[in-house]
């Protein structure tokens, strides 16, 4: 069995500054350095991991000429990963696409940056004694890299796509498959990649293209050509992949969209995906996957961010057999988002006589929550957007502006083991009242909760009215309907959380109004 490994990682955001009021300074500061820990917690799984290289799917860093901690700190990583002989290959995104930091990203030994058409990278692991690098043929060239001047390293450091490749792919023609097939059996050895320079068939190609503008509209997939076939075969493409007609191009969020459909006519081993941050696995055959962010940039983008660590193996004899595909998500964030409903129980309700009961009692439920979120030692902060829920008699004055702070500050001094921020509390707790039979009454409240039971039933209705007000930040902020996230498309779940927060929100304003306290 031939083992392929990497690491696929994208969205980090360099010189991303997430909006913080101007209050919260030190979780302003704890937003802007966790994509610099997150990129320190990427060379540690290096060195834990040993992949045979990385893939990079786009948005390095956030938009316009890199900052000067952003430069340090790439060229610390860089550097880095050239003394660990990890190659980094690189697809521009929509962030950081082609044409603002060029010349930076052309420094570095071992960082292959795809062009604004399709190119094919081709990698050799070290020990087939072939240098892992398609266009280094000078064994000693890292040895006198550093020794040369800056402008003939820049020039030295160009790519041109597939040299070595041309080379492997004229000498196979001369053989016959049967002749390669007859080799293999014979000169079978225990490197893992000796067997593939003996039949002289690349051990891994890396195909990728980068962006040249902010808004590819453009579905990049209809430009790529499968010619240049090798053992192992990773794609990489900063990319929207939805199946619905109705996702357009020119939607918010939308950049290269494309269809599952149109990845099958390439049989890559492993599709190497970026732009949605969200960790998940789109495709099984062939193998298309999202790594995710590997920082939250939102605070609706919860939980835990990282990477994928994947090992391929394929059989050599029978290289048409499927491969064994495996991923393992390593955390690498160091601050994660969370938004977190505590609610009030009706059968305790009664029991809750005040204010200070219920503080007390949204204080135990989030403790209580909290212990449920998973360990993670690469997190030290935590910030949470928090939504009460419920119903009480006190319900206008667990929406003051005094018990919002006062919960908030409790919460912040909780000792939890990481740091507690608060982004925001909203309060959505309704007034003690029977809206279960509301739409029985023959009054105007009925006739609004029957439209409304009506609204809930019909979808489809409700898709159009959250469409309407997706842009009016107004009202999504007054209704807390403020967290869409950052993709395509909302799921099914995220469209139902929107519509009843929507309608409850109708039902709150129109009993406040119409019902006598």
């Amino acid at each position: 069995m031939q083992q392929l490994s990497f690491i696929h990682v994208s969205d980090l955001h360099l010189d991303n500054f997430p909006p913080v009021k101007p209050e919260n300074d030190e979780m302003a500061m704890r937003l802007h350095e966790a994509p610099y820990e997150a990129l320190k917690n990427l060379l540690e799984l290096c060195r834990q991991k040993s992949p045979q290289f990385i893939v990079f799917s786009g948005d390095i860093h956030e938009h316009g000429v890199l900052s000067l901690k952003a430069r340090f700190s790439l060229m610390k990583f860089f550097n880095a990963l050239k003394a660990l002989n990890i190659p980094f290959y690189y697809a521009c995104g929509n962030h950081d696409h082609l044409g603002q930091n060029d010349k930076f990203f052309q420094n570095f030994d071992l960082v292959f940056r795809f062009t604004e058409t399709w190119t094919t990278f081709s990698f050799v692991p070290q020990e087939n004694s072939v240098e892992n690098t398609p266009e280094r043929t000078d064994e000693n060239f890292s040895e006198h890299m550093d020794d040369m001047p800056e402008e003939e390293l820049s020039e030295e450091t160009e790519r041109e796509t597939d040299i070595e490749l041309k080379e492997y792919l004229d000498d196979a023609k001369n053989e016959t498959q049967d002749a390669a097939d007859e080799n293999a059996d014979e000169e079978l050895g225990e490197n893992s990649g000796e067997e593939l320079v003996k039949t002289e068939i690349p051990f891994c190609h890396i195909h990728g293209i980068s962006h040249t503008n902010r808004k590819e509209l453009k579905n990049l997939l209809k430009d790529f050509v499968y010619e240049k076939k090798a053992f192992f075969n990773i794609g990489v493409l900063h990319a929207s992949v939805h199946n619905s007609e109705s996702v357009k191009n020119t939607d918010k969020h939308v950049v290269a969209l494309c269809r599952e459909k149109d990845f099958a006519p390439f049989p890559l081993d492993y599709w190497a995906l970026g732009h949605i941050h969200e960790l998940s696995i789109v495709h099984q055959d062939p193998f298309v996957a999202y790594s995710g962010a590997m920082q939250a940039t939102r605070m609706n983008e919860n939980g835990a961010h990282g990477a994928y660590f994947v090992t391929i193996e394929k059989n050599e004899k029978n290289p048409r057999k499927g491969p064994k595909i495996h991923t393992e998500f390593c955390p690498l964030a160091p601050l994660e988002t969370y938004v977190l409903n505590l609610e009030l129980p009706a059968a305790e309700t009664e029991e809750l006589e005040n204010i200070e009961q219920c503080l007390e009692y949204f204080l135990y439920t989030f403790k209580k929550e909290y212990t449920k979120f998973a360990k993670n030692p690469k997190c030290s902060t935590r910030i949470f957007t928090i939504l009460l829920e419920g119903q009480h008699d006190l319900s206008q004055e667990l929406q003051s502006e005094d018990f919002i702070q006062n919960l908030k500050d409790k919460l912040e001094e909780l000792d939890l083991g990481t740091r507690i921020f608060i982004n925001k509390i909203k309060s959505l707790i309704r007034p003690s009242f029977g809206y279960e039979n509301a739409h029985k009454r023959d009054d105007l409240l009925g006739e609004i909760f029957r439209t409304l039971e009506n609204l809930r039933n019909d979808p489809e209705a409700c898709k159009e009215i959250l469409k309407k007000i997706e842009n009016d930040f107004k009202i999504k902020n007054e209704i807390d309907l403020g967290f869409f996230s950052h993709s395509d498309k909302p799921s099914q779940e995220q469209v139902e959380k929107y519509q009843n927060a929507l309608l409850n929100a109708c039902e709150n304003i129109c009993v406040n109004i119409l019902e006598p306290k």
